[in-house]
């Protein structure tokens, strides 16, 4: 999981520091730039729908939308196995939760989870080519989110400005903050409550994932990522 800090200036010359300096704009132009150029489908705020659930750590309508679709088999297998669709989906849910905090997110989004002897993937990664057109169906209904001010922990108000999901499982959060209002050394920007409790949903969050960071970004620890690039394969393809 990766866990940014993203920060704007005030002022400035060219395009990019045109928007509005206030958080809440900045967080809304990250968000929709990537439904309109990054490849995700979906804008949530907030958590009024119910999709997240803090408890798991998960957005269960994403992870239940993106099986059905997906793999309507292998699920109406197990849900007959649970014995019916709603004990079905308690049962996975927290089976896919303890398997995130026990093995990490990559390598349940890579492998899966195995319940009841029934293998559901939890991704679909990009095909090497497009001669398989199953493969590429199946890579193009990931269903990729962006929830802005996630209420990530159960009995708070405590929010995360930004949370991205791969199919109702989170990958990446961030803290936006503009540096006209936050001190100048990056180890003592606030990080919107990325301290997170061993064995609880917000630390399987933070957990077993590596990714692209921005340049100048500032993880959770306080560390700083070098001003070149650092590279990472994402979460579905190179």
């Amino acid at each position: 999981m990766v866990a940014w800090v993203v920060a704007t200036r005030q002022g400035g010359r060219g395009k990019r520091h045109q928007m509005k300096p206030d958080e809440k704009a900045f967080e809304e132009h990250i968000a929709g730039s990537l439904v309109e150029g990054g490849g995700y489908r979906d804008v949530k705020l907030g958590n009024a729908s119910g999709d997240f659930d803090a408890g798991r750590g998960l957005d269960l309508a994403e992870l239940f939308a993106f099986i059905e679709v997906t793999q309507g088999g292998e699920w109406g297998r197990l849900a007959k196995l649970h014995g019916g669709e709603a004990r079905a989906r308690e049962r996975f849910a927290d089976r896919l939760a303890k398997e995130l905090g026990e093995r990490g997110t990559v390598d349940v989004l890579r492998h899966g989870v195995v319940d009841l002897g029934v293998r559901i993937r939890l991704a679909f990664f990009k095909p090497a080519h497009g001669l398989t057109p199953e493969l590429v169906a199946r890579y193009d209904a990931n269903r990729l989110t962006v929830t802005r001010q996630l209420p990530y922990e159960v009995g708070t108000n405590k929010t995360l400005d930004l949370a991205l999901f791969v199919n109702g499982v989170p990958v990446a959060t961030a803290e936006l903050k503009n540096l006209g209002d936050t001190p100048r050394h990056p180890a003592a920007w606030p990080t919107g409550g990325l301290e997170r409790s061993p064995g609880s949903a917000q630390s399987q969050i933070a957990s077993g994932w590596y990714g692209r960071r921005t340049p100048g970004s500032t993880c959770s620890d306080g560390s700083s990522t070098s001003r070149g690039r650092r590279r990472g394969r994402g979460p579905l393809g190179p």
